[in-house]
């Protein structure tokens, strides 16, 4: 089963948020909506989106399992933000370095994977491993929701790739786009 379409059934919450405009980056042939604007890599680096989508913003940017096949998910995050109307979302879902690495890096799963995630690990055993707190601090809004998604995920079961199934195996972090003051009155 495929990320997107998990998270969305198991998590009527998020699939609530996905509204207005919205943009789907690296949603290959699963989108998170049927009419929302795509963006993969027959239309560009998702690394540097911002060449590629000028003077549009969206009310959603929603992201799964793309993040982690990045250069650099600090700039490239930012970059993402951007397009991000004041008052809007950013949704993004990424694997678990525990739950789906397993503590083997270079992924044994994905082998395009050039980071590892975790939520708020102070330590972690991967080199190139990516706080997510600190992630979502760089981006100044509001942190909706940052938590571990492991549903149907069997914890006893070791080497083996749970997510080819109906088990999930990521982090899902969801940011708020403050208004300036101007609108915030404006809204009043």
């Amino acid at each position: 089963m495929k990320e997107t379409e998990k998270l969305l059934k198991n998590y009527p919450e998020i699939k609530a948020l996905i509204r207005g405009e919205v943009l789907d980056i690296g949603c290959g042939n699963s989108p998170v909506t049927e009419n929302c604007t795509r963006f993969d890599r027959k239309d560009g680096d998702a690394n540097f989106i911002t060449r590629y989508i000028r003077d549009k913003t969206f009310d959603v940017v929603f992201s799964s399992h793309c993040l982690e096949h990045m250069w650099n998910p600090y700039r490239t995050i930012r970059e993402w933000y951007e397009l991000v109307r004041e008052g809007g979302y950013l949704i993004v879902a990424v694997p678990d370095e525990d739950l789906y690495e397993q503590k083997v890096f270079p992924s044994r799963w994905n082998k395009g994977h050039k980071w590892t995630f975790a939520i708020d690990k102070k330590d972690s055993w991967s080199f190139r491993s990516v706080n997510l707190k600190d992630l979502a601090a760089l981006l100044g809004g509001e942190v909706v929701s940052l938590r571990k998604q492991d549903d149907f995920y069997d914890y006893g079961l070791h080497d083996t790739d749970q997510t080819v199934g109906e088990a999930m195996a990521q982090d899902l972090l969801i940011v708020r786009k403050a208004m300036s003051s101007v609108r915030k009155n404006e809204v009043k």
